[in-house]
């Protein structure tokens, strides 16, 4: 398989940069994994400009620190440092894989999400998420 639909797992490769020809702040984690349109509020902005990829694409956001959790909800911790130090980047999204995701992860999922909030951690972080 080779597009994204819901509830199916999607795999993502980031780099970040200061430009969108330039990738150079290092990210500690690039890979990232999550189920698609498990939000209780639908796709999120993110999802949205994700849902016609197919494995192999790429897309470069220029993302403002104070818009950054909006476009992510929930899906926003696992950029959220990015953002602690700069005022806006630019993110070039790789769809590295998708699949089906088995019961057990979608549960996993929707945990986590309810666990750290839809909108970000749960707060606590300093981000400014709660």
């Amino acid at each position: 398989m080779g597009t994204i639909a819901p509830m199916m797992k999607v795999q993502l490769n980031f780099r970040a940069g200061t430009g969108p020809d330039r990738m150079d702040i290092p990210l500690e984690n690039p890979g990232f994994e999550f189920i698609f349109g498990i939000g209780t509020g639908g796709l999120t902005p993110f999802e949205h400009q994700l849902a016609e990829l197919s494995v192999g694409d790429k897309i470069t956001l220029q993302l403002q620190q104070e818009d950054a959790q909006h476009h992510f909800e929930h899906l926003f911790p696992p950029v959220r440092g990015l953002f602690l130090d700069r005022p806006d980047l630019f993110l070039e999204v790789a769809l590295a894989g998708v699949g089906p995701a088995d019961s057990r992860e979608v549960i996993r999922a929707m945990a986590e999400m309810t666990a750290h909030g839809e909108g970000g951690c749960g707060g606590g972080c300093g981000c400014g998420c709660s």
